[in-house]
């Protein structure tokens, strides 16, 4: 039978509904059964939805609050709400009638760190503690947060093994967790294994580890891929040792920082030429400043030198043992590959691996919020100057898959660019005569990591602030159209054989107001079915699920259509100022679904104005259920979950309710066929997500030693003082979680 409600318990429901900001999100482990809104749960569903979402801090419920409890300004306030620690939902359709909720935040042995050392202890009085600051979580000698935030992929290397399942982030290894408990497991990998982006001379006890948030995993030979990378430019990114001694000297060094970013802005200087610039512009500080205030103020000036990093790029393989891997050449010349931007995704076919330099930009101010405390004057300049656009084009690079021998410590690379910007894409998985078949939503103009600041003000009244819910959200910077994109490339040559790319305003003319049909405004998250199932994989992706976030005014910033005007000029499709007003219109996101064989919107769900499309997952319909319809496809034959934030249709100032809405797959424009919430659901930004047919605890009995692990990082510190402090620390606060 299905779960039916009636129209009075629905109005009952919403009366009663629990309505958050924007921006905030609950840390709180929950177990409980999602309440019915409206509609009807199906009887054929079965299996779990997992969803990935970060959740603040040991410190702090999302966002971070201005001002800490005894008036003291946080200095972690602006940072973006995609800095938390991974709280994965799971949603369970397995017992008719009912949806059950289970959240559970994924602890690390850096999280154990920064619990100990959180506000309010001693150890943070003392100033060991991590610092939020932009796209990361720090400290100059703990190191960085690994918040495992980002994705969920499953693996398994016996055939008739349950679905193990890893969870990702950015900048830390993948962890395994145990799908039933929701507790971490063991990282795949031990620190040696993995390459580390600071040099030992750094001695951090969690050094960063930049991986890609999306390995993949191959059901028919059983391989689990990885990226491990670092980047040339990364000794340069102090980050750390700016913000902690420029601010110290915030009110000595205004005019000097409004001249030198004048003369900077004019200059379009490379990455390398501006951090030489910086380099330069401290000791001047220092010289000219240093008989007219104290001296203690000169040493803060100071940005200490760090030995070169070499960029490098490797592949990752592991089945369940020791990891292998091969440092990535470019086939012309042999010389690393290096990475402009992040590895964010890789995937791969029958014969290849695929990788991306995604258009998730790395620059200076990603990792800084407010490095200035709350002088917004100061923050903004400093911001002008380290900032920069996305790449307009994708570079990716093809592997082939029987280079990677056991006996290799090389594998070359055939490089090739891919028209526009890409975060995501898929891969059929046959490779016919060679031939690599890649989809991709283009987000134009758009990078998935900018974030709306205290001190940014709106492009449509630059008088205006950003609503304060808004603060900490992503500032999806929408300064042109999405492109939906098919890509035949060759697998031998990196050739572009075929290409086809197609984009869709939603109105004719510049009629915004007339709204008439699906469009490609915002292009974000995509699911299909059997994405990253572990028995198979589909030969050919005929059918897409995208979400698009169509043009919000709340989210586009001044400094955002600042920055982005002249690119709009060189590679946009519709004029800056036309989407200047467009945005002041507003345009609602929408669900649709893309027919990759005929490349169309074939169908689609147009949201209202109160709703806001988050995570979304396909999920098949019962293998016993009975077909509803022989003339679907089975890639369409099943539902779409998709996570909602819903302001009351009455009041859109109201905040928002966080809700599940069910759409059937074959047919989303007749809207969802039922909405499901509670109100103690309150997830901020929720990001990637899992379908899974079944679930058990883990059979792997792959474990790394986390003392031992930590014990090999300390061991390479070359302060012998430093080293036993940290030691006596990790004893004292993190490796009594691993007995």
């Amino acid at each position: 039978m299905a779960a039916s409600i009636t129209l009075c318990e629905r109005t009952f429901s919403y009366y009663y509904m629990h309505y958050y900001p924007l921006n905030f999100g609950s840390r709180d482990e929950l177990e409980l059964e999602l309440e019915m809104i409206e509609g009807h749960l199906p009887t054929d569903l079965g299996g779990y939805v997992f969803v990935n979402s970060a959740a603040g801090t040991v410190n702090y419920a999302t966002p971070p609050p201005e001002d800490w409890p005894d008036g003291t300004p946080c200095p972690e306030y602006g940072s973006t709400v995609l800095n938390g620690d991974g709280l994965l939902y799971r949603f369970d359709f397995s017992k008719p009638g009912t949806v059950r909720l289970k959240s559970k935040l994924l602890k690390t042995a850096c999280y154990f760190a920064d619990e100990a050392t959180r506000y309010g202890t001693d150890y943070y009085e003392k100033g060991l503690h991590f610092v939020s600051k932009g796209l990361s979580r720090t400290h100059r000698d703990l190191g960085t947060r690994n918040q495992l935030n980002t994705a969920i992929v499953p693996f398994r290397f016996q055939p008739d093994d349950p679905a193990h399942l890893s969870v990702t982030f950015d900048a830390g290894r993948p962890h395994i967790i145990d799908p039933v408990s929701m507790e971490i497991v063991t990282p795949i990998g031990k620190q040696p294994e993995w390459l580390q982006n600071f040099p030992d001379e750094m001695q951090q006890v969690f050094p960063m580890i930049y991986a890609t948030a999306h390995p993949c995993f191959d059901p028919y030979t059983l391989d689990y891929y990885a990226v491990n990378y670092q980047k040339s430019l990364l000794n340069l990114m102090t980050n750390v040792e700016w913000d902690h001694r420029l601010s110290k000297a915030a009110n000595f060094v205004l005019t000097e920082l409004e001249s030198f970013a004048d003369w900077l802005l004019g200059q379009q200087l490379s990455p390398s030429s501006l951090m030489d610039a910086v380099r330069q512009f401290v000791p001047f500080l220092n010289d000219k400043h240093g008989t007219s205030h104290k001296k203690e103020f000169s040493d803060h000036y100071k940005i200490p030198n760090t030995p070169p990093v070499v960029s490098e790029v490797r592949l990752v393989h592991w089945k369940g043992g020791k990891m292998n891997s091969w440092t990535v050449v470019n086939t012309d010349d042999g010389t690393n590959i290096a990475i402009s931007q992040t590895m964010h995704q890789m995937d791969l076919t029958e014969d290849y691996v695929l990788l991306s330099d995604s258009t998730l930009k790395f620059a200076m101010d990603m990792l800084m919020s407010l490095p200035f405390g709350h002088n917004d004057r100061l923050n903004g300049l400093l911001r002008r100057i380290t900032t920069h656009t996305i790449r307009p084009t994708t570079p990716c690079y093809i592997i082939r898959r029987s280079d990677l021998t056991e006996d290799a410590t090389e594998v070359r690379a055939v490089r090739f660019e891919l028209p526009h910007e890409t975060i995501h894409f898929s891969l059929n998985y046959r490779n016919p005569d060679d031939r690599i078949t890649l989809f991709a939503s283009h987000n134009s103009a758009i990078c998935g990591g900018e974030w709306v600041r205290p001190f940014d003000r709106l492009a449509v009244d630059p008088q205006q602030p950003p609503p304060p819910g808004h603060i900490g959200t992503m500032s999806t910077a929408v300064m042109d159209i999405s492109r939906v994109g098919k890509h035949v490339i060759s697998g031998k040559t990196g050739e572009l054989l075929e290409s086809k790319v197609f984009h869709h305003k939603g109105f004719t003319d510049d009629r915004v107001e007339e709204l008439s049909g699906p469009h490609t405004w915002g292009a974000g998250l995509a699911t299909f079915r059997a994405q990253y199932a572990i028995d198979k994989k589909p030969d050919r992706i005929r059918h897409i699920y995208q979400q698009f976030e169509g043009l919000d005014a709340k989210a586009l910033t001044q400094f955002i259509y600042q920055l982005y005007q002249g690119y709009n000029e060189k590679y946009g499709l519709i004029p800056a100022e036309q989407l200047l007003e467009y945005h002041r219109h507003g345009i609602t996101g929408c669900l649709c679904r893309i027919n990759t064989e005929t490349m169309e919107l074939a169908d689609h769900y147009t949201a209202q104005p109160h709703e806001q499309l988050k995570s979304l997952q396909f999920i098949p319909r019962l293998h016993n259920a009975p077909m509803k319809d022989a003339a679907i496809d089975e890639q369409m034959d099943g539902y779409v979950v998709a996570l909602f934030m819903v302001a009351d249709p009455d009041n859109l100032k109201s905040g928002y309710s966080r809700q599940l809405y069910l759409f059937d797959a074959a047919d989303l424009a007749t809207g969802p066929v039922c909405k499901l919430s509670h109100d103690k659901l309150a997830w901020s930004q929720t990001i990637h997500s899992l379908f899974c047919e079944e679930i058990a605890a883990p059979s792997l009995d792959y474990r790394v030693d986390i003392p031992e692990d930590y014990n090999w990082v300390l061991d390479r510190f070359v302060d012998d003082h430093k080293r036993g402090e940290m030691r006596d620390f990790l004893k004292r606060e993190v490796y009594p979680h691993y007995r």
